[in-house]
């Protein structure tokens, strides 16, 4: 029997623009924001790949270590379906789970095709502001 599903809220989103939305707005940032969510998204596919690998191998300690850099980097441009999923990975291998762990990483690719088409169609509607003088 595998794990049991993922409690899915109601107000969960595979992206939150606000996140990043917030960083754009500011003058002095929104270059270095927008280069953040695209190298995100150039780096997902790597992250989920070492992750699963991680997992599947059982490999506990370079799993976490995979699994909290997804997390994290997923938490920071507003991915947050992804960001639960690492996190909720994060907890079975804490509780030294990996079974648990290894069932749920098959989530994770679907996830971050979301969360990517969903940040790249975010990219598509922002313009960066001109850099402020200094």
């Amino acid at each position: 029997m595998g794990p049991p599903p993922i409690q899915k809220d109601s107000a969960m989103t595979v992206f939150d623009a606000t996140t990043l939305q917030h960083l754009v707005d500011d003058d002095s940032g929104s270059s270095f924001v927008l280069d953040l969510a695209r190298t995100y998204r150039r780096m997902l596919p790597t992250r989920v790949s070492r992750t699963v690998v991680a997992v599947m191998t059982f490999d506990a300690e370079d799993a976490l270590d995979t699994v909290l850099s997804l997390k994290v980097s997923s938490t920071m441009t507003g991915a947050l379906e992804l960001a639960d999923l690492a996190a909720t990975i994060e907890a079975d291998l804490r509780a030294g789970d990996l079974r648990r762990a290894h069932a749920r990483v098959d989530l994770l690719a679907p996830a971050a095709e979301r969360a990517d088409a969903a940040i790249g169609a975010w990219l598509a509607t922002v313009t960066p502001r001109p850099t402020a003088a200094v």
